[in-house]
């Protein structure tokens, strides 16, 4: 069963900003993200993504790095259909979170590790989300599986 798959099905014909606002809806995330988060606050979206994996897909095995990278591209999209996603200013050490529009007009890359704006194919790096959510998120994403 494909992840995607599944996240898309139990989402039905949204668009990604509709699919949004029903993720925060069905979890009650629809909170004000403190705006002084810390480093031990957030983990990198790369760690989640692959702990997100392993919990949704324990047997799921990559035979080659590419293949892997693009599970957890795909993993990282769910979790972000679910939580806020964070980028960290490198010259400030600030966290602020992903746009709407961002997401909207752009992917992730190199196993979530980078987000790609399609605009102007700026890089975003250093993408986190906050540790509680992705416990949520990753919970939300076993019950739309079954």
């Amino acid at each position: 069963m494909s992840l995607i798959r599944d996240v898309n099905g139990s989402l039905g014909g949204f668009n990604f900003r509709h699919k949004r606002v029903a993720c925060f809806a069905m979890l009650g995330s629809l909170r004000r993200i403190d705006p002084a988060l810390r480093p031990g606050d957030v983990i990198p979206l790369s760690v989640a993504a692959t702990l997100a994996l392993e919990r949704i897909e324990p047997r799921l095995t990559a035979s080659r790095a590419a293949e892997r990278e693009d599970q957890l591209n795909r993993v990282a999209v769910a979790i972000s259909a679910l939580v806020p996603i964070f980028k960290r200013d490198p010259d400030s050490g600030v966290f602020d979170r992903l746009t709407e529009q961002e997401l909207a007009g752009g992917h992730f890359r190199d196993g979530a590790r980078r987000f790609v704006l399609r605009d102007d194919e700026r890089e975003i790096e250093e993408l986190a989300v906050e540790r509680l959510d992705l416990n949520t998120a990753i919970n939300q994403l076993l019950r739309s599986m079954k």
